[in-house]
């Protein structure tokens, strides 16, 4: 690699929290690969980097394991590919559900599996209406499994409401046809929980990041003042109106600044 003049040297230290798998199949016997599934329904262009993340972070702890990884989309427009990744080099295959399963051979299906895919794939909500009860009575059927069938049922519900955002809870539960209040079905608890965790992890991000920003500013306020001398009304309500980036960039021109005029309208 030539690198040109505009490039930088550093070191940093990437912050590494923790990452849930969305899927994982190992062998039993120890023997082929691990395969890390990701599903992305939204668009997300880093999406492919998070994979390679998950799949280093366990081949890392996994020394001597094949580890591949295999990236889920309902549909090819919701893969918003990073310009910058390189072909795909058999590291991660990519499948598009769409490519496998129409909407023709959703709503004809007798498979609990296929039919759960239902609210991902069948883009016309009316269709989606009229087939919601026989996919909640498909996968519920008692021949299956009891896991298999607790499982798909609570996807099938996950993905109904995710999809049908505007409507409440007993508006899909009669869509579905569900007779147990789904306030107390396994899928609406998982949902509710994990909405409470997105917004305690918000909370916490916005409450580092607030810190952050004040410690920079109270900082930034006494070095001026120590060089400046005692700081004007105007030149405070400035400061505190200041983006972080605004912040940083005054502080860096501090040292050669004359003035406080100089520093905060250069």
């Amino acid at each position: 690699i030539e690198l040109s003049d505009k490039y930088q040297f550093s070191a940093p230290t990437l912050k590494s929290g923790e990452r849930r798998i969305d899927a994982m199949f190992a062998p039993s016997d120890g023997i082929g690969p691990v395969y890390v599934v990701e599903f992305q329904a939204q668009p997300n262009p880093s999406i492919r980097y998070n994979l390679m993340s998950k799949i280093s972070l366990y081949g890392e702890q996994h020394p001597g394991v094949d580890v591949r990884g295999v990236l889920v989309f309902p549909e090819t427009k919701v893969d918003k590919q990073n310009f910058q990744w390189q072909p795909e080099t058999g590291q991660i295959a990519v499948v598009y559900l769409e490519d496998k399963f129409s909407s023709e051979r959703i709503a004809e299906s007798a498979d609990p599996f296929i039919l759960t895919l239902a609210p991902l794939l069948i883009e016309d909500n009316t269709i989606l209406k009229q087939l919601a009860p026989k996919c909640w009575q498909t996968v519920n059927n008692p021949q299956l499994d009891p896991q298999i069938r607790n499982n798909l049922g609570a996807i099938l519900q996950f993905w109904f409401m995710e999809r049908f955002k505007t409507n409440t809870a007993q508006e899909i539960a009669n869509m579905l046809h569900v007779l147990t209040p789904l306030e107390e079905t396994q899928a609406y608890k998982e949902l509710v929980a994990k909405g409470e965790a997105r917004g305690r992890q918000f909370g916490l991000i916005e409450g580092e990041a607030k810190g952050k920003t004040e410690g920079q500013l109270e900082l930034l306020k006494r070095q001026i003042t120590r060089k400046f001398g005692k700081l004007s009304t105007s030149t405070l309500e400035k400061l505190d109106a200041a983006t972080p980036d605004q912040l940083g960039a005054w502080a860096d021109g501090i040292f050669d600044a004359k003035s406080v005029e100089e520093l905060l309208n250069g």
